[in-house]
């Protein structure tokens, strides 16, 4: 039987009803051990002593605020999740501490639904960084360069709004892509979606000159190569996912959606069966290249259920 770890957390905030409002509305199983600081310097202070794995920072504080903290941290390369909980919402202010390190922003007065939630999220951006990175190696290895990884993208979005949010992710017009799907053991009542790998019409291009291919590569060896690098990254990815997840998936073959298509082809909103999914943006570029390709994970809302539940088990055995 595992041994049940508890979570050094700290919570800063000048405000002892602020201390109290964020400790009641922790989730009730997280196994954890509290300790409170009143302003930025006995926040670092506590971090330092190993006191700080899980922080929730206040701004607006005397001696040091919450911004000066979130700068020596990085100077000092402390590892802490942090969450920032301020009064001060402004997009600016949240852009600002999320630049700064920053996980999350949670606004006050703190509520236990909106606090659950972004602890979710969280987890499960922790979990895509261990699939995204095992498929980054894969690539890498394939090239032989050294593959640059973004911090995942997640919305949840309408399927009458797929189109729009799709072009927002990946910002350019024309591409090629492979769908594929995934399911996990429990068939369509667990995990399970759908795959898509775009590709950029430069991004291609450069591909082929990575791998050394001739330039009159035929349609049938263009569809084979996106067929191929999809494979790798979607295995590698949601294994890498599933792992985490104490999950095991299958895969349906992949199949290329279309090449040089514009965007709005990718998906076709009328066969959607799903009212509203999580979209997962999973970005790799080749260092000094033009190579880019995104992976995209769409989940509809009988998926979201499960993950959301597995999350939370991840959560309590923390």
């Amino acid at each position: 039987m595992g041994i049940m770890m508890t979570i050094p957390l700290l919570i800063c905030d000048d405000s002892n009803m602020a201390q109290r409002q964020i400790t009641k509305n922790l989730p009730e199983n997280w196994q954890v051990d509290i300790s409170y600081a009143s302003d930025g310097k006995e926040a670092l202070e506590y971090i330092r002593a190993g006191k700080g794995e899980v922080v929730f920072l206040d701004l607006t504080m005397p001696v040091m605020n919450g911004h000066e903290v979130l700068a020596q941290l990085r100077e000092e390369n402390h590892k802490c999740v942090v969450f920032v909980v301020s009064a001060d919402v402004q997009p600016q202010a949240i852009d600002r501490v999320k630049d700064l390190g920053a996980v999350e922003f949670l606004g006050k007065p703190v509520k236990s639904d909106v606090l659950l939630e972004k602890l979710r999220v969280h987890g499960f951006e922790e979990i895509v960084n261990i699939g995204m990175g095992r498929a980054g190696d894969s690539l890498a290895r394939l090239l032989g360069v050294f593959v640059e990884l973004t911090a995942p993208s997640i919305r949840f979005v309408l399927s009458e709004n797929i189109t729009a949010e799709l072009h927002d992710l990946i910002g350019v017009d024309t591409i090629s892509g492979v769908r594929q799907g995934f399911f996990g053991a429990e068939g369509n009542t667990g995990i399970y979606g759908e795959a898509i790998t775009i590709f950029t019409d430069t991004s291609f291009n450069e591909l082929t000159v990575l791998l050394a291919f001739d330039d009159d590569l035929t349609d049938r060896g263009k569809q084979e190569l996106l067929l191929d690098i999809s494979n790798l990254l979607n295995g590698a990815c949601l294994n890498g996912i599933a792992e985490q997840l104490g999950d095991v998936l299958g895969y349906s073959a992949p199949c290329v959606i279309g090449q040089e298509i514009p965007i709005y082809e990718l998906l076709d909103q009328e066969q959607l069966s799903w009212e509203h999914a999580l979209v997962l943006k999973v970005n790799y570029k080749v260092e000094d290249r033009s190579f880019t390709c995104d992976l995209l994970l769409l989940m509809p809302e009988k998926a979201i259920e499960m993950l959301t539940t597995k999350i939370d088990r991840i959560l309590e055995k923390l």
